[in-house]
């Protein structure tokens, strides 16, 4: 099992910056994290999952039959997917309210939006399960790992075992992550003495 922070590798794809994990790098995998700022696509807040849709179409091959982006509620509930639909072309688009996600259905691509939070990418190559996770400090505090790791046992993965690997990406540091003594009070003892940290009188947290 690795556990880490993985230096990703960056490109332009069809106009869009994006970045890959080298270590995820499998053959039957389709992995990374696509950069759709609301100044470049100009939509709403929030309706950017049918232009993630519409790039998958483009530039995943295959063409996944679906893309599952969840309703984030920044909670710990983790949904796992059964086979998708079928495409025709264009993926449909779901949307359960979650914040994670295991599948092993080849031709569904699962994914979450992030700004400051933690996103959590975790792969079994063996059994070829996948999970990913939108880790904000409610999240984390509510078990939202533990609850991924769980559904992703129950589809047949074993995360214990060599070949499983969690990738951290890009979120918010301990540099720039103030926070109060009523945050601290939704984390243990342990998980304040090994994440916080004292820039004189302000607390940094590190959530990764």
């Amino acid at each position: 099992m690795a556990f880490g922070h993985d230096l990703p590798s960056k490109k332009v794809v069809d106009g869009r910056l994006c970045f890959s994990y080298p270590c995820l790098d499998y053959d039957w995998l389709a992995q990374g994290t696509v950069v759709f700022p609301d100044r470049d696509h100009g939509l709403p807040r929030g309706s950017w999952r049918g232009p993630v849709a519409r790039f998958a179409g483009r530039n995943v091959r295959p063409t996944p039959d679906e893309v599952v982006i969840p309703v984030q509620e920044h909670g710990s509930r983790v949904v796992a997917l059964a086979a998708a639909a079928g495409g025709a072309g264009r993926p449909a688009i779901r949307t359960p309210v979650c914040d994670g996600l295991v599948t092993g259905e080849s031709r569904v691509m699962i994914g979450i939006s992030t700004a400051d939070c933690v996103p959590l990418t975790a792969v079994d190559e063996v059994a070829r399960i996948v999970g990913i996770a939108h880790c904000g400090w409610r999240g984390i505090a509510g078990g939202v790992v533990r609850g991924l790791v769980r559904e992703m046992e129950a589809a047949g993965a074993a995360p214990g075992r060599r070949g499983t690997r969690f990738v951290i990406g890009a979120s918010i540091g301990p540099c720039c992550y103030e926070v109060g003594d009523d945050f601290l009070r939704v984390f243990g003892e342990r998980e304040v003495a090994e994440c916080l940290s004292r820039d004189g009188g302000r607390g940094m947290f590190d959530l990764k």
